[in-house]
């Protein structure tokens, strides 16, 4: 799957907020699968679940905003600690 994170602030409130962009023209995941994943984000309401604020579609691109986590992605984590 292509996609990439980017971090901006809100506006609304000044927090920080992380962008998940996935490009639907190099996506290799089915387009199905992907809008499972945004709909169990949008339900799940759990103080170890990365927070969820919504997503939209610009041009060939999915963005998916959530909570920002400075820690790293969880990859990045398991590697550190457990490789």
């Amino acid at each position: 799957m292509c996609q990439h994170a980017r971090f901006r602030i809100d506006n609304s409130n000044g927090n920080t907020v992380a962008l998940k962009v996935i490009d639907f023209d190099k996506v290799d995941d089915d387009l199905a699968e992907l809008q499972r994943e945004v709909m169990i984000l949008a339900l799940c309401h759990h103080p170890c679940v990365t927070q969820y604020f919504g997503s939209f579609v610009r041009r060939s691109e999915l963005w998916i905003s959530m909570e920002y986590l400075g820690g790293g992605s969880v990859a990045d984590l398991v590697r550190l600690f457990y490789m």
